[in-house]
């Protein structure tokens, strides 16, 4: 038996979802899932292959968008694998992986949403 929120919150979820445009692919860090309605600091200043090969290693990176944090986080849960646990915190909302690692963190900055990605 369904509780009677599922659906709405279901609803709501693919309603924030479908506003990201179509065009926008899903990249990777190499292993996490990079928000594709925002902008990636450091990759404008840096070719391409550069750029790549910072993420592999494994270097911190953020995320800037002018998107709800509640939109990017319903993007993170679809998009993370299901063993992340999510926390929310009055600084934001954080997904640690299984072992525990804060992985990726969803905050307000400067007045946008800014995500964290830090390689666990």
């Amino acid at each position: 038996m369904h509780h009677p929120w599922t659906s709405v919150l279901l609803s709501l979820s693919l309603v924030m979802l479908a506003a990201l445009p179509a065009s926008a692919a899903i990249r990777y860090d190499g292993t996490l899932p990079i928000y594709p309605n925002g902008v990636v600091q450091g990759e404008a200043g840096n070719p391409p292959s550069q750029f790549n090969a910072m993420l592999r290693v494994g270097i911190q990176m953020f995320v800037d968008t002018s998107d709800a944090p509640s939109t990017v986080v319903q993007w993170y849960r679809a998009h993370l694998p299901a063993s992340f646990s999510m926390h929310v915190e009055s600084a934001g909302t954080q997904f640690a992986s299984a072992n525990g690692y804060k992985i990726v963190n969803v905050v307000r900055y400067q007045g946008k949403t800014r995500i964290v990605l830090s390689p666990g």
